[in-house]
């Protein structure tokens, strides 16, 4: 599965660069989508066969509704931050109320878990909080996600910092895309060599790598891409066999299968909430420049200027959009560090254990 996500996240960009380049219209980039989903709709229902358990519960709907809207709240607090003024505006009831709301909300999920009647499946089994490899592996999902996050802002990265027209900025999405796709990859043949652990430990290190020769390293296109493919390589390593194999191994047989989805829940909320996050900090990394329209109407309006002061103005601004971005893809090294060291300790943790199995106290 991390091949295919990172096969369309190469595919996806250059098709779309070619219907807009085809079209010059914007509409055809969703439209696209339409014979896609009702392909998926008709292969799914004559190809994949119903499966029944013996033993079929009724949904835990409490749990999944204060789920959502924790989340949610976590998503409205981020949004209502103003990138000017970040400090001042956590002092808003806009931002800390939705937080404090959405905490309150996450105590009552937890709550909620402890206390699910047998007939109804839990969305995740409150036992397997108690685990710490359970909740670490979680937390990796949800930075993996945080790091797949990145993908959404590479073509206006490229284009506000290399100046790369926006028609053929997804092209130099492609590097990251195609690192994903040999990261997977070669993710699933160390996990089967190596464990999980150790994987996830190398997959870290390499997307920390990656994202800091991007950060700091990347003068113009050819190095971000050498750069980029690397962090693809690295966090593309998450996207497939590690972490579940991970999972399957911290949680009984029993509750495999809500392990492994729920690390699919966790990863989906970093997919849903660092794109947020990534965008104030970019917004806050152009406070030094005045404009009352958006980045992008401003870098337009830029383009469109004529006269001696016009390539002043731009090379001032595609400095300021190295820095802004440089925030966020220190987000990314930060995300990959604390994935390198949560492998590394559960690396340790599962070695220790062997160690006492093997070797008990009393021989």
């Amino acid at each position: 599965m991390g091949a295919v996500n990172g096969i369309a996240s190469v595919v996806g960009p250059n098709l779309g660069s070619l219907i807009l380049n085809l079209t010059g219209r914007w509409n055809w980039l969703f439209l696209i989508n339409l014979p896609i989903a009702l392909f998926v709709i008709i292969s799914g229902y004559l190809v994949i066969p119903e499966t029944r358990t013996g033993d079929i519960k009724t949904i835990d709907f409490k749990g999944l509704v204060l789920l959502s809207l924790g989340i949610l709240s976590f998503m409205l607090a981020i949004t209502n931050l103003q990138s000017r003024s970040l400090v001042n505006s956590f002092l808003r009831i806009q931002v800390w109320g939705l937080i404090g709301l959405g905490i309150i909300l996450f105590m009552m999920f937890i709550q909620i878990e402890k206390r699910v009647p047998h007939q109804v499946d839990p969305f995740l089994p409150y036992q397997l909080l108690r685990s710490r490899g359970f909740v670490l592996t979680l937390l990796m999902g949800l930075l993996s996600g945080a790091l797949i996050g990145i993908f959404v802002f590479i073509p206006s990265f490229v284009e506000q910092r290399y100046g790369i027209s926006a028609d053929n900025s997804g092209v130099w999405m492609s590097g990251i895309g195609l690192g994903s796709i040999v990261g997977a990859a070669v993710g699933g043949s160390l996990t089967s060599k190596l464990g999980s652990t150790k994987t996830i430990v190398v997959s870290g290190l390499l997307a920390t790598f990656g994202f800091a020769l991007i950060a700091y390293l990347s003068p113009n296109l050819f190095w971000f891409a050498v750069s980029s493919t690397i962090a693809g390589i690295g966090f593309g390593m998450l996207m497939g066999a590690p972490l579940s194999v991970l999972m399957a191994e911290v949680a009984s047989k029993k509750d495999n299968g809500v392990a492994l989805g729920t690390l699919s829940v966790s990863r989906q909320v970093g997919i849903t909430i660092a794109p947020i996050v990534y965008a104030t900090v970019i917004q806050n990394g152009f406070s030094s420049i005045q404009m009352n329209t958006s980045i992008e109407q401003y870098y337009r309006g830029l383009q469109r200027m004529t006269g001696s002061g016009r390539h002043q103005l731009l090379q001032s601004f595609y400095a300021t959009a190295q820095e802004a971005y440089q925030h966020m893809f220190w987000l990314a090294i930060l995300a990959s560090v604390v994935v390198t060291l949560c492998g590394w300790y559960l690396m340790i943790r599962k070695h220790r254990l062997a160690n006492e199995l093997n070797h008990p106290a009393g021989d």
